[in-house]
């Protein structure tokens, strides 16, 4: 028997009795999941590529047995999701690392028992972010956003080399500073970390705040047009 299953960037090999569990980034579980292949049951294949997805997703929000931070990758350049968890029954904390698109690359191991100590030893591990936030300001004739990130969300985090007080939880409440030459003029807006190839375009949003360092960030002392807006799937 041999059955391949693909999710979410996830694909399951299942030939005969043994199973594996990759992605791009590798493969992330292998195993013999029965002494016969008779004995697997009919759809076992699907569900067992559910339940791996479960455990390596990002959670919404932080929590109790969940730390989420920002970070930037040096090796890939790019920024990057961690999620910390502490699994039921496990004495350690483990830090998951996931991609700006949100596909899982890994998992640390730690030796921390408590939740300010897998904190400390992740911005040690990595160059967690701190940021700037702004203000995100709408149109009340509606949203343009085709349901960008900046049509839910008040606030956004501006990633940069000068840094702010707050650090971000979830790299889709972030954004990165784009200046183009645009007609021989110079065009400032600003576009989500999350999932960063993609084509976004202007949603009619704008993003400012009072805060002095907003003009050193963007070199702009004017709102910036927010490109959040997706036509893809």
């Amino acid at each position: 028997m041999t059955v391949r299953v693909e999710k979410d960037g996830f694909v399951l090999h299942l030939e005969g009795t043994w199973m594996e569990i990759s992605n791009k980034y590798g493969v992330w579980k292998w195993e013999d999941v029965a002494t016969d292949s008779e004995d697997i049951p009919e759809g076992y294949a699907e569900r067992a590529l559910d339940d791996f997805i479960s455990r390596q997703s990002v959670a919404e929000k932080s929590g109790s047995m969940c730390v989420k931070k920002v970070a930037y990758d040096k090796e890939t350049d790019k920024y990057i999701q961690l999620q910390a968890i502490l699994p039921a029954g496990a004495k350690y904390w483990q830090v998951q690392e996931y991609d700006n698109e949100l596909v899982y690359m890994g998992v640390k191991q730690t030796r921390c028992q408590y939740r300010d100590e897998v904190e400390r030893w992740m911005r040690a591990n990595f160059r967690v972010e701190s940021c700037l936030t702004a203000e995100v300001f709408r149109s009340h004739l509606g949203d343009c956003t085709n349901g960008g990130i900046s049509s839910t969300r008040n606030t956004l985090y501006i990633l940069s080399e000068i840094k702010g007080p707050s650090e971000p939880e979830d790299i889709r409440e972030c954004v990165y500073i784009e200046w183009r030459n645009v007609c021989g003029e110079e065009y400032i807006d600003c576009k989500p970390a999350y999932c960063s190839r993609r084509w976004y375009m202007a949603g009619g949003n704008f993003l400012y705040t009072s805060d002095s360092r907003f003009r050193e960030v963007t070199e702009s002392k004017y709102p910036i047009s927010i490109h959040d807006r997706y036509e893809g799937r």
